[in-house]
Order: C-alpha cells, then sequence, then structure tokens
C-alpha cells in the first residue's frame, strides 16, 4: 500500500450506478479525489474503417488498453503527470489531444472490467464492486447511450445482447470475487459516508 495515494477501484455491471457512486463521493468528500474512468482507454480504431468499428466487442477486456492504464496509474502513484487518452464514442477513436492529470491523493479507478484485470487490481489499496438488478442497469444503459454517445434504442438493444450481457456474464458478475465491498447501486448514501470517513483517517 501506498501511504501516499490511495487507489480505490469502483466496478460493477454497466449501468448500476458506477459512475453515479463516485460523482455523489467527490461531491460530498473533503478530500482529493481524482476520478479515472476505463471508457478513456479504449483502443484507438482509426486504422479500420467506420463499418468495421462498428462491428468490434467493446465488452471484452481486450477492447481496452489496460497496460497504458497501469503505467499511468503507477505514474500517478509516484505523483507523476500522465496525458489522458481523450476517446470518442462517435467514432470509436482518440482525439489527438490528451487531457493532462495531475495526481492527488485519493484516486478513483471506475470501469465494467476494472476487477477482471490482475495487474490492475494489484495497484488498487480498495476495491468495491456497485450491483443492481439487470432491468434497472439495461434502463440507465440506454438512456445513457441515446443521450451522451449518439446511439439508437435499437443499437443499443442490439449490442446488450450481442456483446454486455455475454461479458457480464463471462467477465464482470466473476470479478466481484475480489471486490473488498459489495455496495447497491441506489440509495447507497451510507456507503459513501462511510467511505468518506474512511478516507479521512490515516490509512
Amino acid at each position: 500500500m501506498n501511504n501516499t495515494y490511495f487507489i480505490i477501484a469502483v466496478s460493477g455491471a454497466s449501468g448500476t450506478g458506477k459512475t453515479t457512486f463516485c460523482k455523489d463521493l467527490i461531491k460530498q468528500c473533503d478530500e482529493e479525489i481524482l476520478y479515472i474512468s476505463q471508457d478513456s482507454y479504449y483502443k484507438d480504431l482509426t486504422h479500420l474503417t467506420p463499418s468495421e468499428r462498428s462491428l468490434q466487442n467493446f465488452d471484452h477486456p481486450d477492447s481496452l488498453d489496460f497496460d497504458l492504464l497501469e503505467q499511468h496509474l503507477l505514474k500517478l502513484k509516484n505523483g507523476e503527470i500522465i496525458n489522458q487518452p481523450i476517446y470518442d464514442f462517435s467514432t470509436h477513436a482518440r482525439l489527438e489531444s490528451t487531457n493532462e492529470v495531475h495526481a492527488l491523493k485519493n484516486i478513483l479507478v471506475e470501469g465494467t472490467l476494472i476487477l477482471s484485470q490482475e495487474n490492475i487490481r494489484s495497484l488498487c489499496d480498495l476495491s468495491i464492486y456497485v450491483e443492481n438488478d439487470e432491468a434497472s442497469n439495461l434502463k440507465r444503459r440506454i438512456l445513457r447511450d441515446i443521450k451522451e454517445r449518439g446511439r439508437t434504442r435499437e443499437s443499443v438493444l442490439k449490442q446488450y445482447q450481442a456483446t454486455v450481457k455475454p461479458m457480464f456474464d463471462l467477465f464482470i458478475e466473476p470479478s466481484k470475487l475480489f471486490a473488498d465491498r459489495i455496495i447497491p447501486g441506489f440509495k447507497n448514501q451510507g456507503y459513501i459516508e462511510e467511505l468518506i470517513d474512511y478516507l479521512k483517517k490515516d490509512k
């Protein structure tokens, strides 16, 4: 465990409320917290045609550059600056520009597949798995993808059946075994307050 920088992994199914949990924690906590999203680390697919990109399985671990995420987390633990990729979901490609990110005392790394990767788990000091019922998860995903990623309801449902649910069964749900804490994706204010108290103590 690093006594200067403390990394918390937040994982769970798509649409389960992970990002909301992280945002609420950051908003309510007086401690410095840096938020790192798995979604920034999708592999660049500019070498493929637009039609080829749309056929990729974006819910499989191979779609993500976990080696780069590992390198960035190591740098942040050393207090270094990272240049985080910016991913465009509408084109399935990284932008040429990056985000310059400075390390903060507490680091939240959030994403569906975070706990499925041993190299990422080994860098985390605390792991949280957020769970919710499948119907609510799907509803949240549909609303998010239509609003934030320019998708249609039909395309979201098609992808859910083709890759999201199978990859959840294969990679995400089993990773729950690695979680230090399992919390609900709703009515979790008590868990947020508990974590805030924990972060304020010497770890």
